[in-house]
């Protein structure tokens, strides 16, 4: 009689949508016409640079914006892969080549409600949060998992979680599994799984400090996947 236990693989994700396409998201829209977002600076309502090296603001709806943090000029680097920071982030990289303090106009096309934050500098953050997000999917670092018993019959699997942190990832996963389950040994297959398997420890210590199963509560862009494959 084959042991009972688990095999969990972590793997990338070439199925996921641009956090853009999800519901009550900001709006991205590049100055470089090598970008899928572009858009002309004119036809958002800016006009030539001026000496602090933004754009003038013609629009008085998005001077307005910008004053209250629904909109954010945005700066750009990209060295092998990319990042979109906001142009006034002090963290931001700062490169004569390969950096751009104004690439771009991020925009809450939402209603203003629709967003939990409500002054400037937590619109601020919640902008910055989405550039994160943004940034890793622009550079592909979004994963999918795959939970298998001994059998290799795929016991839960779920994907678009966009971003590094696999405690979300595997918070989902345990919410898949029935407290025998969560029982089982495990198994991560494949090279560099140190992280996998510590994030599934840690995950497994938070379940555990809960007397019962936590909803599941798939990242934005999380989709059902079936043996890797989108359902």
């Amino acid at each position: 009689m084959t042991d009972r236990k688990l095999v969990v693989r972590v793997q990338l994700d070439e199925d996921v949508e641009s956090p853009m396409d999800q519901d009550g998201q900001w709006t991205l829209y590049s100055f470089s016409r090598k970008h899928k977002t572009y858009r002309d600076p004119e036809s958002l309502g800016l006009g030539e640079l001026e000496a602090n090296g933004r754009p003038r603001i013609l629009s008085l709806g998005l001077r307005r914006k910008l004053e209250v943090g629904l909109a954010h000029f945005v700066a750009y680097f990209e060295h092998g892969s990319c990042r979109w920071s906001l142009t006034n982030d002090p963290t931001r990289p700062n490169c004569r080549w390969d950096s751009v303090s104004v690439a771009g106009l991020l925009v809450w096309e939402n209603k203003p409600e629709d967003m939990g934050a409500r002054t400037y500098e937590d619109r601020a953050k919640d902008a910055a949060s989405f550039l994160e997000t943004f940034t890793s999917w622009c550079n592909e670092d979004c994963y999918y998992y795959t939970i298998e018993d001994e059998a290799g019959e795929v016991v839960g699997s779920c994907g678009g979680y966009i971003g590094p942190d696999l405690g979300y990832l595997f918070d989902d996963a345990f919410g898949e599994l029935d407290e025998e389950q969560r029982k089982l040994p495990v198994e991560f297959p494949g090279d560099e799984q140190s992280a996998v398997h510590h994030a599934w420890e840690d995950a497994a210590k938070r379940a555990a400090e809960h007397a019962r199963t936590r909803p599941r509560r798939p990242r934005p862009g999380a989709h059902a996947r079936t043996g890797g494959r989108t359902t």
